[in-house]
């Protein structure tokens, strides 16, 4: 049976409330030391992913395109409706922000699509517009297929190919730096308490 480690969001939000109580400066300093534990294990998570294209057919400059992925990480101690620690984002760099990384980490993951390709107009070259009808087509179900083939997806289909495989490999030395720091500050309030 798996071990999992669940964090209170009412524990959390009450230690938040209770060190902006003592000193706002304290709630500001659990976000940055908590930010601080995550970015090291964010960059290796990124050293992980390929910085050039998994399909030749994805080195180009359109909107889906492969560019060099960048990691972002926040740290949200209690803040917002899921109650989360911290996040780890791993997205298009800039200027250009292409889609590449997020449908190659992605694709096939929820539904391998209906295999048809829905009506629409198209603008020829001449500025004539012609009508093209729904047909078939097996052009996503074949991107998948290498992408499997190069990169098989985690957790049995339903993870990404790049970003959730990478972190569960650091998700467990992870929570135990994240949950050393919360302790300090839970000892922090007991310690000074509520003026």
């Amino acid at each position: 049976m798996p071990i999992s480690v669940e964090v209170n969001r009412d524990s959390l939000r009450e230690l938040n409330r209770q060190l902006k109580a003592i000193d706002p400066s304290l709630q500001r300093a659990v976000g940055k030391d908590i930010k601080r534990a995550v970015r090291p294990t964010a960059d290796r998570i990124l050293a992980r992913i390929p910085t050039d294209a998994p399909l030749s057919g994805m080195v180009n400059k359109g909107r889906l395109g492969w560019s060099k992925p960048r990691v972002g990480v926040y740290a949200t101690p209690g803040a917002g409706g899921s109650g989360s620690i911290a996040r780890i984002e791993i997205f298009a760099s800039k200027p250009d922000r292409r889609g590449g990384f997020k449908m190659a980490d992605l694709a096939g993951t929820r539904d391998r699509g209906s295999g048809v390709r829905r009506a629409h107009a198209r603008v020829l070259p001449s500025g004539r517009v012609i009508q093209v009808r729904e047909h078939p087509t097996r052009s996503g179900d074949v991107m998948i297929d290498r992408l499997n083939k190069r990169y098989p997806l985690s957790a049995g289909g339903k993870g990404g190919r790049f970003g959730w495989e990478n972190f569960m490999k650091e998700r467990a030395f992870l929570l135990d730096k994240v949950l050393d720091i919360i302790d300090d500050y839970v000892d922090i309030v007991n310690r000074k308490g509520v003026r």
